[in-house]
C-alpha cells in the first residue's frame, strides 16, 4: 500500500465532499498503440485491458503488451496504471494561509483555507494551486477500490454520476457551455405561442455533462488528441473516502 498524492479542481472537490464523486478519469500518457510481433512493421490501434498478472496494459487484439509510442520513436514504453487497489490518496487542492486582516483579528497563521469551502474573500490573499499544497495541509482521503482503463466515450450514466456530476439544475456552468449549468431554456410552444419550458439539449444527460466538464479541463491545443471527441483511452479509478489516512 502506498500514500500516494492526486489533484482535483475546485468543483470536483466540492463533490467528493457532498460524496456524490467516487471515481475519475486520467488519461493515458502516451496514448497507447500496439506494435504487435513484428513491431514497427505491423504497428495498429488495439483494444487495450489491464493485465492483473503484469499490471499494465495490453493488447486484446493481438495478445501482445504495447511497446512503443503512437509516434513510432523506438522507445520502450510500458503503460502501467498510477494507482493500485489499496493505494491511500491524498487530495491536494486550491488552499491558501489566512488573509493579513485575518491574521490581525486573531487567525493562525498557519491554518490552512481551502477554496471549495466557498470562503468569504475577506478571509485570504491569494489562492495557492494544488500543485503547491503541502502533505500536511491535506483533508481529504481516499482509498483506491480498482482502476481498470477504457476509452472515454465508453462511459455510462451510472459512470458519469460517479464522477460526481449534478443530477438538476441550476449547477456550475462548467457543466454546459450553452445554458452556463441552468438547464432550462426558454421557447415558445409552436401552437399556443405560450411560453414553455425545456430541458437544454445540451446537458441533460449525465453523460454529456461530463463530456463537457472533461473538455473544460483540456487545453484548446490538446482537444483533437484528448478531447472527448477524440475518445482517448483513460484510466478509471474508482475509490471511497476514508476519514483520515488508513481509516474507514
Amino acid at each position: 500500500m502506498a500514500m500516494r498524492p492526486i489533484l482535483f479542481n475546485t468543483e470536483m472537490v466540492r463533490a467528493i465532499l457532498d460524496g456524490r464523486k467516487t471515481a475519475t478519469r486520467r488519461l493515458v500518457k502516451p496514448q497507447p498503440v500496439c506494435y504487435g510481433p513484428n513491431k514497427a512493421f505491423d504497428a495498429h490501434d488495439g483494444d487495450f485491458f489491464l493485465s492483473a498478472e503484469k499490471n499494465r496494459l495490453r493488447c486484446r487484439t493481438c495478445g501482445h503488451d504495447p511497446e512503443y509510442s503512437r509516434e513510432g520513436s523506438g522507445i520502450a514504453h510500458r503503460w502501467e496504471p498510477p494507482f493500485c487497489a489499496g493505494d491511500i490518496l491524498y487530495v491536494r487542492e486550491t488552499w491558501a494561509h489566512p488573509s493579513q486582516t485575518e491574521i490581525a483579528n486573531g487567525a493562525d497563521p498557519k491554518k490552512y483555507l481551502f477554496k471549495a469551502d466557498d470562503l468569504p474573500p475577506c478571509a485570504w490573499d491569494k489562492w495557492n494551486p494544488s500543485i503547491h499544497m503541502p502533505k500536511e495541509a491535506a483533508r481529504v482521503f481516499l482509498r483506491v477500490k480498482c482502476v481498470s482503463v477504457n476509452q472515454l466515450q465508453n462511459i455510462t450514466e451510472a459512470d458519469a454520476i460517479k464522477e460526481g456530476v449534478p443530477d438538476e439544475w441550476p449547477m456550475d456552468p462548467v457543466y454546459c457551455p450553452e445554458c452556463k449549468g441552468e438547464g432550462l431554456v426558454g421557447a415558445l410552444h409552436p401552437a399556443t405561442l405560450g411560453f414553455m419550458e425545456i430541458d437544454c439539449p445540451y446537458c441533460e444527460k449525465a453523460v454529456t455533462r461530463f463530456a463537457n466538464l472533461w473538455n473544460s479541463t483540456i487545453k484548446p491545443a490538446d482537444l483533437p488528441t484528448y478531447g472527448w471527441d477524440a475518445n482517448p483511452w483513460v484510466w478509471v479509478i474508482e475509490y471511497e473516502r476514508i476519514s483520515r489516512e488508513g481509516d474507514g
